[in-house]
Order: C-alpha cells, then structure tokens, then sequence
C-alpha cells in the first residue's frame, strides 16, 4: 500500500542546493530537512529569515510505502 501526500520544505535559490533544517540550520540531504504541512506556514517561517530573498518554499511529495 502506498500513500502520497505533498509537504512543503524552505531551500535556497542557488547551488548547491541546502534545505532549512527548522531550526536555522542548512543541510544539504533532503531528509534532514524540516517539513510544513502547509504553504502559508513555510511562507510565514520564511518572512522571519535575515534574508528571505535568497530562499523559496517547494512543494515536495513524499510517498509512503507498506
């Protein structure tokens, strides 16, 4: 059984690619990435960022399988 779902995560805009960590932190593995259940709360973590110009929100869609 598989089941899909979409999250959001914070990443830079340029390379290498880094993922916010939640915590302030940048990592460079997707899965130590911290992930949003919405857009509107990753966007509103974002507007805290000392520079949110140089970040985005991704949708990502993580699959679970059984």
């Amino acid at each position: 059984m598989r089941v899909n779902c979409g999250k959001y995560a914070i990443m830079n805009k340029n390379f290498p690619v880094m993922f916010d960590d939640g915590k302030g932190n940048l990592m460079d593995y997707i899965e130590d990435a911290y992930f949003y259940f919405s857009k509107d709360i990753a966007e509103n973590q974002l507007s805290t960022f000392d520079n949110p110009d140089g970040f985005q929100v991704v949708k990502v869609n993580v699959t679970y399988e059984f």
